[in-house]
């Protein structure tokens, strides 16, 4: 990038890049295959083949995030430092981590008091079983499990599980809504 900057002569349009445009309605498969052939890193996604209106774009880091779960890079340490996606509907969670804040960023709805959003995972947990936690916990609630503690002797707090089950209710989580970005919000 520092060497374009630098460049007092030369035309925009030397560097400009064709984008591949696909439907909405095709496959993921599809949608990568068209991106493999066309060696770009997105494309942008329209209503149909013959339409023209731009919906928003598709990267491939969209694609295989719905393959294979999120994909961290150096600016994402700070926004999961307590909430690790490992796989595919499995987390790492701080125990001090508030309910609320589990709810918005994996985006899933869990049938409990408005009060309880407000309680730290360790709480919750505790009030819900009843029992302190310890490395035997398993708890579900929603098709969605909390187990498998292990304590963290630096700073006495408990990473726990969480496993989304295949009936889980997602808000946030919709193929289109995943892939699909808002082309307002990138200008």
């Amino acid at each position: 990038m520092k060497d374009i900057f630098h460049l007092q002569r030369g035309k925009i349009s030397n560097f400009i890049k064709t984008v591949p445009t696909i439907s909405s309605n095709i496959s993921l498969s599809k949608a990568l295959e068209i991106l493999r052939l066309n060696k770009a890193q997105m494309a942008f996604v329209s209503e149909n083949n013959s339409s023209t209106k731009i919906l928003g774009i598709i990267t491939i880091e969209d694609i295989l995030e719905e393959i294979v779960g999120e994909i961290y890079d150096e600016y994402d340490q700070d926004e999961w430092k307590d909430i690790l996606e490992v796989s595919l509907e499995l987390y790492h969670i701080n125990s001090n981590v508030k309910i609320s804040q589990i709810i918005r960023k994996i985006g899933i709805e869990l049938d409990i008091r408005e009060d309880e959003k407000n309680l730290s995972l360790k709480d919750f947990l505790v009030k819900r079983t009843g029992k302190k936690i310890s490395k035997n916990l398993n708890y579900s609630l929603n098709d969605i499990t909390f187990f498998h503690p292990k304590k963290n002797p630096k700073n006495d707090t408990w990473t726990i599980e969480l496993s989304l089950g295949n009936n889980a209710d997602f808000r946030n989580r919709t193929i289109e809504e995943t892939i699909i970005h808002d082309m307002s919000s990138r200008i």
